[in-house]
Formats: C-alpha cells, structure tokens, sequence
C-alpha cells in the first residue's frame, strides 16, 4: 500500500506517466514491466466512471504499481472515492488559493487532520478488518495529496498554498502555465522553467515533493538537475500514437 510514498522514500526519482484512454486494468503490468514506478488516472481530461477509477486502481495495485488519481474538481466525492478506492495519492488541478487547498485536506484527511467519511473496511485497506483508529491513522500517514501549479495566481500564492498542513507536493503543470503566461504550448520556454524553479524552491523549503509533466529526454534531465522528484511522461495516449507513426514508418521503409 501506499507506493508511491513508499517510493520515494526509498529512491530520488519517482517516474510515472498519465492515463486517460485505455481502460483496461492490465495497463497496469504492462507500466509495471516498462519499469514505471507509477501512472495517474487523469479524471480531469477524461471520463473515467467511479467503478472504472475502482477497476484501475485494482490492476495497479495487482501489479505493484502505484497510482494516482487526478481528480476532476474539487468536491467531496471527487476527493474521497479515489482513496477509498485504494490510490496512493491526489492530484488536484486548477487551484488558485491556499482555502481551495484546505478544503481538500479536509477531505481526504481522517481526524485529527480532516473530516473524511470513514469505511473501515474498503480498498484502500484490501477489506481487512482493521481497528478504526489504526485504519486511520495508517490512511493519514500513507496518502500524499500533489497541487498542481498552473496559473498565475497560484504562483503569487505558491508559499501559501506550499503551507497548508497535508499537502505532500507540488505538481508543475507546464501547458496550462505556459497560457496563463500568455505563450501557449511553448512549455520549454525560460519562463516556464523560471516557474518551475520557482515551485521546486518552495516544495524544499516546505519539506514537499516537487513533480513535473515532461515529454522527452531532455526536458527529464533539466527538470531533474532543477530537483524535481516525481516525473511524469506525457500519457498513455502520446506513447501510443508515437508506437504507432514509427511501426507505420518502418513498415514504409
């Protein structure tokens, strides 16, 4: 349980990718076997059904793989099924303010830190009966919630947000900042990377694990030389679509 914590505990680097159009539960030994530590479910995106987030969630757990879910919005539900569905961790787009952060917490954390509904016995725990306190506890200790970083109002609130008792890291989101800064899909841009260095700088002096989407091997390499801990390959759908226009190539050539 709880592998992607686990991780990164263990190791510097953390490397995931996103998920968002292939539903199939085996995706998971198929990440697994490619060496990936991880994928993110991206509910943001994409249309995922609780029972298809519960689904996926339980191959990667079979195949000893951490997952993540990126959540659509931030309500009660869209924070507390993931989890009782057995993710490791949260990712929360499009926050803006430190309260936004907060209410999230609340919601995913157990008393003393939040007000999640408490189920003792569901995924999240493999339906062990467990005593109530310790299911708690151990749900606390083991769940890390990643904020996304995409606009400019949250980067003059970042040290805020960075602030907030139970976040566990911050999570670049290049395309979206590269709109907020108003050059559109250039995400290599040196004011993107400023940004970048910007939330990484705060994620160390807050204690949090900086994260970043990246594409290839060179925006990998900067992002690790900035600190960037968690690393994200484009999706599911890139790989894909890459996969398939060089089997075309090489059958041409």
């Amino acid at each position: 349980m709880y592998l992607i914590k686990n991780k990164l505990k263990e190791d510097t680097i953390a490397f995931g990718t996103f998920v968002s159009e292939v539903k199939n539960p085996n995706l998971g030994y198929v990440l697994a076997e490619a060496g990936f530590d991880h994928m993110i479910l991206d509910n943001e995106h994409s249309d995922f059904s609780d029972a298809e987030i519960t689904v996926m969630v339980a191959g990667a757990r079979a195949a000893d793989l951490g997952v993540m879910v990126r959540i659509p919005e931030i309500s009660r539900g869209g924070v507390m099924k993931p989890l009782d569905s057995g993710a490791d961790a949260l990712l929360v787009p499009c926050v803006q303010t430190s309260d936004q952060v907060r209410q999230v917490v609340d919601w995913a954390m157990f008393p003393p830190l939040g007000h999640r509904g408490c189920h003792p016995r569901r995924a999240s725990n493999k339906f062990q009966a467990m005593d109530v306190a310790d299911y708690m506890k151990q749900a606390n200790q083991g769940v890390m919630i990643f904020i996304q970083i995409e606009t400019a109002e949250a980067l003059v609130n970042l040290d805020e947000i960075a602030s907030v008792p139970g976040v566990a890291g911050l999570y670049v989101g290049p395309v979206d900042m590269s709109i907020a800064m108003g050059i559109p899909g250039q995400i290599g841009d040196e004011r993107v990377g400023q940004a970048t260095q910007k939330v990484v700088d705060a994620c160390k002096e807050h204690g949090l694990v900086p994260a970043k989407f990246i594409w290839d091997k060179n925006s990998a390499q900067e992002a690790k030389q900035m600190g960037v801990r968690l690393l994200t390959h484009t999706a599911d759908l890139f790989m894909l679509a890459g996969a398939a226009a060089r089997a075309v190539e090489e059958m041409k050539d």
